[in-house]
């Protein structure tokens, strides 16, 4: 199932973005040079098109995204991975698709 959302993802990116896998039932968009104030608009694109693209029977997923930018939310792979998660999560809990982590997020006191 993975394998078939990933190429829904993937098929939703444009030029220089690159959806990878992290984690079991994780992926990670790489888009390099973009807002992650725009990003937002991409989160639930992504989501409204694999939420659309399932058929009625059978296992459904949904997408959750949680943007970071660096080096607003960490200048590291594992803290802009670790404040999109939260992100993710924050979104979840409120009910969205798609949230920015707060920009103290991982920063350093």
């Amino acid at each position: 199932m993975m394998a078939a959302v990933a190429a829904v993802v993937s098929g939703q990116l444009a030029g220089e973005e690159r959806a990878f896998r992290i984690a079991e039932g994780q992926l990670v968009v790489l888009a390099a040079g973009r807002k992650a104030r725009d990003l937002i608009e991409l989160g639930v694109r992504i989501a409204d098109v694999v939420e659309g693209s399932q058929s009625d029977h059978g296992p459904r997923v949904s997408i959750t995204a949680g943007i970071a930018e660096c080096p607003t939310h960490g200048t590291t792979a594992d803290d802009l991975l670790e404040a999109a998660e939260q992100a993710a999560w924050a979104a979840r809990a409120d009910g969205e698709v798609a949230a920015l982590a707060p920009e103290a997020s991982l920063q350093d006191p």
